[in-house]
């Protein structure tokens, strides 16, 4: 089913099976806001069962009840969110369970694709690209607004763009009225072309590979300021922080929560080669540097905490 059939048929749930299930390379959280937004103005509410949070035995075991029962006959839409921070024995589980779900309510839920079990084949792609009729869908039913400016900025290009970067870039299309065209123009490249660039910029800096990151940053550094660059690295080194922490402790469901907006790299393998408090005592030099940079000091000083970090100074 593609995004634009969902939005048609959404207000009535009956049309739909008694499961239904999203899935894509990672789980679009501005996409979903708006659709539980949406839902709920159109007066058929996705109701959040535990949401985002870590999935206890008890819920589990209310979960199971509440989709077995029904009261006075009434119809339930369940929205379980993202299975994919689940462990994997409780995501199993789940997976099990619904496989076998024929009713009475009616459940959504989203799984990343490298979770999707083989025997899932009927799901909706978030990762499908999106002709032109149905962004102008997603664009009218979602945001009401129009996506003409995006189009008449990147032509067909928007394809290769991610839902939650469409829908990022409509809320902005929404706020700006008829400035969008001007925005567009001058902000498109700020906000779209340096997702993947700095995305590999600090898939450079955990790998430690010195050469590849100071090229990548000579291109980067003159766009952003230094408040930006202090921020991005904070958040970064926190979640890293975090991620490290709880998967030493084999604690991999919150770690899970955490790994938002690493480098895969960093997930995969070099997030090995680092601890906690490494991470930490780099978080507080930063801090130290954006103290610093506020008080007039050189941003020079950003440069210090690269080729820190690159030599292991914070070991």
């Amino acid at each position: 089913m593609k995004i634009k059939s969902l939005l048609s048929k959404l207000s009535q749930p009956v049309q739909f099976p008694a499961v239904t299930c999203f899935s894509g390379k990672q789980y679009p959280i501005i996409f979903f806001s708006l659709l539980m937004q949406w839902t709920k103005k159109e007066g058929f509410a996705l109701t959040p069962f535990f949401g985002d949070q870590s999935m206890q035995t008890t819920e589990w075991v209310q979960l199971q009840s509440r989709l077995s029962t029904t009261f006075l006959g009434a119809v339930e839409s369940l929205w379980l969110g993202n299975l994919s921070i689940l462990d994997a024995s409780t995501r199993k589980k789940m997976l099990e369970f619904l496989s076998n779900y024929s009713g009475p309510h009616k459940v959504f839920y989203f799984i990343e694709k490298a979770d999707l079990p083989a025997t899932i084949k009927d799901f909706i792609d978030i990762n499908e690209s999106l002709e032109k009729v149905d962004l102008e869908f997603v664009f009218a039913t979602l945001l009401k607004t129009s996506p003409q400016a995006l189009i008449k900025t990147v032509g067909i290009g928007y394809k290769k763009l991610s839902l939650d970067t469409l829908c990022l870039l409509g809320l902005y299309s929404k706020v700006l009225g008829a400035k969008s065209d001007e925005f567009m123009q001058q902000w498109f490249e700020k906000i779209v072309v340096p997702e993947e660039s700095l995305f590999s910029l600090a898939q450079f800096l955990f790998a430690r590979k010195k050469e590849s990151f100071f090229s990548a940053w000579l291109k980067l550094k003159d766009d952003y300021n230094s408040a930006f660059w202090t921020t991005f690295w904070s958040e970064q080194l926190w979640r890293a922080y975090h991620v490290v922490a709880l998967r030493k402790e084999n604690n991999f469901t919150q770690a899970k929560q955490m790994e938002s907006r690493l480098p895969f790299s960093f997930l995969q393998k070099d997030w090995k080669n680092y601890s906690a408090d490494e991470l930490q005592k780099a978080h507080d030099f930063l801090y130290s540097v954006d103290h610093q940079l506020k008080n007039g000091f050189s941003e020079n000083n950003l440069e210090f905490f690269y080729h820190g970090f690159m030599q292991g100074t914070f070991k």
